[in-house]
Order: structure tokens, then sequence, then C-alpha cells
């Protein structure tokens, strides 16, 4: 499970230990946006589902990693809708990621999910 907070807008780097599901480390870019600036509305609703929609995004990379996806898959979460879209990251080829001593090998995706509330 992803544990560190994943804030609304800014891009950051998750590590995973094993790999998305079985593996090796991997080092992998993650944005999570609303359509523009958060209202109030979307910000107090992803502090409270924070925990379902990063389940969500592991569930994602996890399963892109066992079966390639499309470019863009919707996840109806209820009161949400979470669009994820994948682009090529080549930037992260270029960086050597670290695990203590351990390489840390750089997905070939970077993610952008964009958070929407359900009306």
């Amino acid at each position: 499970m992803i544990s560190e907070h994943i804030p609304l807008n800014p891009t950051q780097l998750l590590f995973f230990q094993n790999g998305f599901s079985k593996g090796s480390p991997r080092v992998c870019q993650v944005s999570i946006r609303t359509k523009g600036e958060p209202t109030g509305a979307e910000r107090e609703a992803y502090m409270r589902l924070e925990t379902t929609v990063k389940a969500a995004i592991e569930a994602i990379l996890s399963l892109h990693a066992e079966t390639r996806l499309p470019p863009e898959s919707i996840i109806d979460g209820g009161e949400f809708t979470l669009t994820a879209r994948r682009r090529c990251w080549e930037y992260g080829r270029t960086v050597d990621f670290k695990w203590g001593d351990e390489p840390v090998h750089s997905a070939a995706y970077k993610w952008i999910f964009e958070f929407s509330l359900t009306v």
C-alpha cells in the first residue's frame, strides 16, 4: 500500500520496494490533479478519500505491470472519478535511482490521475 501522502496537483515520485507487484524496486512519477485549482469540496473529499484513491492508483500500476492497460482508464469510485492517463517517462530513464545501495528501476511511464467529484 502507498503509505506517503500524495497531495493534489504537485508531481511526486513513488518508490515501490517490491516493484508494482513482484520483482525489483521501482520508482514511478505520479500526479493527482483536478481540472483547475481544487475547490473546497474537492479538497475536503480528497482528504477524506485519499486512502481509497491511493489504493486505486496502486491497483492501476500493478495491473499495468502485468497487462498493458490502454492509455486512458477511468475508475468510478462512487463519490469520485479517477481518470488515469500514462505517458512515456523519458526523464526517468536518465536518472540512477537507488533504495539504499540497491538500484531502483524507473517505470517506463509517468501517470497523471485526474480526480473529480461525481454529482
